[in-house]
């Protein structure tokens, strides 16, 4: 969006065998007069589009209990962010978020990630209530760096897929729900 000082780009590698999330990260504040905290990067899937400029949804999702990665990091923490499609604008930044933390080095990882272990958040924020998401409803997905460590990064994404684990442990959501005042914004 042009704001900070961070880059990213994702690309192919060289062998054309994997995908290449990389950059530099910048923790520097702009001084804009508006702007109060840097360093993070994001990249993000495009919405996909129907006939009329409908939005696409992705229903097969609901299918599937996990979602699955082959990925070589740098031994940093990256967010992976599912994006659910929402009616109302104040609900548009909301996302279901992962952290993945990577090993670095040579060999590559393989990540299996329950979708009962998202978090819901909203602008990056996790949030007093929490619910599972809704898998009927992505749009789209998205990787996140903000660790606030100036410096380059690189994630290498191999594959990324989908699985239904029959034998799983049924698990709808990881997380406890605490009761909340009636008087917090987002109670009810």
């Amino acid at each position: 969006w042009g704001e900070g000082y961070s880059s990213a780009e994702f690309k192919l590698n060289d062998a054309g065998t994997a995908g290449v999330l990389s950059g530099d990260l910048s923790t520097r504040v702009p001084m804009d007069g508006r702007t109060g905290q840097a360093g993070y990067v994001n990249i993000a899937s495009a919405n996909q589009r129907k006939s009329f400029g409908r939005l696409k949804v992705l229903h097969h999702w609901m299918q599937f209990t996990h979602l699955t990665m082959n990925i070589r990091g740098d031994g940093r923490k990256y967010n992976i962010n599912l994006k659910v499609k929402r009616d109302f604008d104040m609900t548009w930044d909301d996302r279901w978020v992962y952290p993945m933390y990577t090993r670095g080095g040579p060999y590559w990882q393989y990540v299996k990630i329950p979708f009962s272990k998202f978090i819901f958040a909203h602008k990056g924020n996790i949030q007093d209530r929490q619910n599972e998401v809704n898998l009927f409803h992505i749009q789209g997905i998205s990787f996140t760096l903000k660790d606030r460590i100036t410096g380059p990064f690189r994630l290498e994404i191999k594959d990324i897929s989908l699985q239904h684990d029959a034998k799983g442990d049924d698990e709808v959501f990881a997380y406890e729900m605490y009761r909340v005042p009636s008087f917090w914004i987002g109670s009810g």
